[in-house]
C-alpha cells in the first residue's frame, strides 16, 4: 500500500506521535492486502475471530472510541457505541472492501479530533460506570495508548514456508513458524509473507502476499 491513512499530519508533539500512529494502522491495512475476502472470513480459532473483524474492532472500539467519543465527547458517537465482542462481528452480507474503508475513514475523524485538540486536553468524556475511574488523562495518554494497541494487533514476519503450511495457517514442526517481530531474509529459497494476528490469548498467521525471491543475504533481527 502506498500513501498514508491520514492526510494531513501537523508538526510537534502531536504531529510526531500521528505518524507513529498512521504507521500503524497502515501496517494493518498492509498485512491484511491481497488476501481473498473469503480468507479474510475464514475463522481459524474456536472463538470464531477472523482478520476482517480485527479491522472493524480498531474502528468501532479503537478509533471510533477513543479519539470521538472519550477525547472529544461526541454524544451521538457516545450513543452509538457497541458492547462486548459486537465490533468483531462482521455481517455476513457487509463486503470485505467495505471494512477496510471505514477503517480509513474511521481513521481521518479520530485525526480531525486529534489534530484539533490541545496535547494536554483532559477527556471530554469517560464510562465510569464500566471502567471505573479513567487512567489516561490527556490527548498524549490516549494517543500512546491506541498507537500500543494497534500496534499489538498485527506483528509481521517473513519466512520460508511450504504450501500445505500456509494452507493450513499454521506452522510445520520442522519449521516452529514466525516469533513475534521477527524479520528474516532466507538465502537462496523463496519466501512468503506472513502475519501473526494476535488478540489477547488468540493468535492466527495469515497468508500476506505470494512467495518472493529472497535477497542472497540472510539476516535475523
Amino acid at each position: 500500500m502506498n500513501g498514508h491513512v491520514s492526510e494531513s499530519i501537523p508538526s510537534g508533539e502531536v504531529g510526531t506521535l500521528l505518524r507513529v500512529l498512521d504507521g500503524q494502522r497502515r501496517h494493518v491495512l498492509g498485512i491484511l492486502d491481497g488476501l481473498d475476502p473469503k480468507d479474510l472470513r475464514r475463522p481459524v480459532l474456536p472463538s470464531g475471530w477472523h482478520c476482517l473483524g480485527m479491522v472493524q474492532h480498531l474502528t468501532l472500539d479503537v478509533e471510533r472510541f477513543w479519539f470521538r467519543a472519550v477525547v472529544a465527547g461526541d454524544e451521538t458517537v457516545v450513543r452509538g457505541l457497541t458492547s462486548g465482542d459486537a465490533a468483531w462481528r462482521v455481517a455476513p452480507d457487509t463486503p470485505a472492501a467495505d471494512v477496510l474503508e471505514r477503517y480509513r475513514r474511521g481513521a481521518e475523524r479520530a485525526d480531525a479530533v486529534i489534530t484539533t485538540t490541545p496535547t494536554d486536553a483532559p477527556p471530554a468524556w469517560w464510562p465510569r460506570d464500566l471502567f471505573g475511574e479513567p487512567h489516561l488523562h490527556t490527548l498524549r495518554d490516549v494517543l500512546l495508548h491506541v498507537i500500543t494497541e494497534t500496534a499489538c494487533q498485527p506483528a509481521t514476519s517473513t519466512r520460508p514456508v511450504n504450501s500445505s503450511t500456509a494452507a493450513a495457517g499454521w506452522s510445520s514442526p520442522e519449521d516452529p513458524g514466525p516469533a513475534f517481530g521477527m524479520k528474516s531474509n532466507t538465502g537462496d529459497r523463496s519466501t512468503t509473507r506472513l502475519g501473526l494476528i494476535m488478540y489477547g490469548r488468540d493468535a492466527v498467521i495469515v497468508l500476506c502476499g505470494p512467495p518472493r525471491p529472497a535477497p542472497a543475504s540472510a539476516t535475523v533481527a
